[in-house]
C-alpha cells in the first residue's frame, strides 16, 4: 500500500510538472521591446544617480565658490544627452536630470550648461524651459554655487 502510495504521489508530480511546462509559452516580440524599455529606463536612472557628486560628510556645512558668471536652473526631460559640444554628434557626457544649470550662452541652437560633474556641455535650446516641480509645485531651483573640490552645481530648491 505504501508503495502504491508513492506511486501515486510521483505521479502527481509528474503531471503538475508537465502542465506547468506546457502552461510555458515563448516570449512575444512585444514582451521582449517592453523588457527591453525597462531594462533601457534603469540604464537611464542608474546613469542619473552614478553622474552624482556624493554628499560631503563633515559636521559643518558645505563652503561653496561663488561661480565667475551667472547660472540659472532650468527645467528639462531627465535622461536627454549633455553633448561635449554644440552638435548633436558629439559624444555625450552625461545625461540630465529634470533640471540643468546654464549660462544662457547660445550657440547654434545649444545652450551652454555645466554638468553635475561640473564639466561644462551642451543640450539643444529647445529642451530647457521653467523649472517645474511635479511633486510640490511652486517650488524654485536655483543654483547656490560650486563646490570646491570638483566644481560640480550645488542645486537649492525653495
Amino acid at each position: 500500500m505504501a508503495m502504491l502510495m508513492g506511486w501515486k504521489a510521483a505521479g502527481a508530480v509528474v503531471v503538475v510538472a508537465v502542465s506547468i511546462a506546457s502552461g510555458a509559452q515563448a516570449q512575444t516580440p512585444e514582451d521582449i521591446a517592453r523588457l527591453e524599455r525597462f531594462s533601457r529606463d534603469r540604464g537611464r536612472a542608474l546613469a542619473l544617480t552614478h553622474q552624482l557628486a556624493p554628499p560631503v560628510s563633515s559636521g559643518s556645512p558645505e563652503r561653496l565658490v561663488q561661480p565667475e558668471r551667472l547660472w540659472v536652473c532650468k527645467g528639462t526631460q531627465p535622461g536627454l544627452p549633455i553633448y561635449s559640444s554644440p552638435d548633436g554628434t558629439s559624444a555625450p557626457m552625461g545625461v540630465t536630470q529634470d533640471f540643468v544649470a546654464t549660462s544662457g550662452a547660445t550657440v547654434g541652437g545649444f545652450v551652454q550648461v555645466m554638468g553635475y560633474n561640473g564639466r561644462l556641455g551642451f543640450v539643444p535650446a529647445n529642451t530647457l524651459g521653467p523649472y517645474v516641480n511635479a511633486v510640490k509645485p511652486g517650488v524654485q531651483c536655483t543654483v547656490e554655487g560650486l563646490r570646491r573640490r570638483d566644481d560640480s552645481p550645488v542645486f537649492g530648491f525653495h
